[in-house]
């Protein structure tokens, strides 16, 4: 898909870079939320989406927010504009919360 066919379906390709350099391309579309990108990057590239930190520029993105209100509400530069259809985030790993992790092992030992 090239970026122009994106813009023309309201879809956006998203290059989502880690610490370490390039992780992957996703594609989605601008009134998806931040949490279902996250469930995209986890089941196209395998990283578990409580573990995420979507970064636009210097700006986390907020999950529950549509993207497409996300990129118009950021300090973006020109080219990386919701027209061109192509941004680059950054993701960043971390642990689980705490919590999480124990919801986790106890719904595997449910008796």
């Amino acid at each position: 898909m090239s970026s122009s066919d994106a813009a023309d379906c309201g879809d956006i390709v998203l290059h989502v870079a880690g610490v370490d350099g390039q992780i992957g391309v996703v594609v989605a579309n601008e009134h998806m939320t931040v949490l279902q990108v996250k469930r995209k990057v986890q089941d196209e590239l395998g990283v578990p989406f409580l573990e995420q930190h979507l970064i636009l520029g210097t700006t986390e993105l907020k999950d529950f927010a549509e993207l497409g209100s996300q990129l118009s509400s950021s300090q973006s530069s020109p080219a990386t504009t919701p027209r061109r259809a192509e941004l680059d985030l950054t993701l960043v790993r971390t642990e689980p919360p705490e919590e999480n992790k124990w919801l986790d092992r106890d719904a595997w030992n449910w008796r």
